[in-house]
């Protein structure tokens, strides 16, 4: 079930987002494991800050805008979408008292 949802992220994220379908990241189209992750480059800070559209999915309407300096001192904005936010909330339930 985990590679089954690893392979189909992948390749939604291919198809979908920009930076992901260049050939820098042509080791996305092997994985198969986790353990294939280790050929795919590291995303940096950097490569999202200078192109952050790039690095989104068009088809998903920004819910959230978050941000964060970090270590480096450079503010960093994610768009978190409402798919990505119900993810994130089913994942993480908030316990009641």
């Amino acid at each position: 079930m985990r590679e089954q949802l690893l392979i189909a992220t992948v390749k939604d994220a291919r198809k979908h987002i920009p930076s992901f379908g260049q050939p820098h990241y042509r080791a996305l189209s092997e994985v198969r494991s986790l353990d294939d992750l280790c050929a795919v480059p590291l995303l940096t800070k950097k490569q999202i800050t200078d192109s952050p559209e790039s690095f989104r999915n068009p088809r998903l309407k920004t819910a959230l805008l978050q941000h964060t300096s970090g270590t480096s001192g450079h503010m960093l904005f994610v768009q978190r979408s409402y798919e990505e936010l119900k993810a994130i909330s089913d994942f993480f339930p908030i316990s009641q008292p």
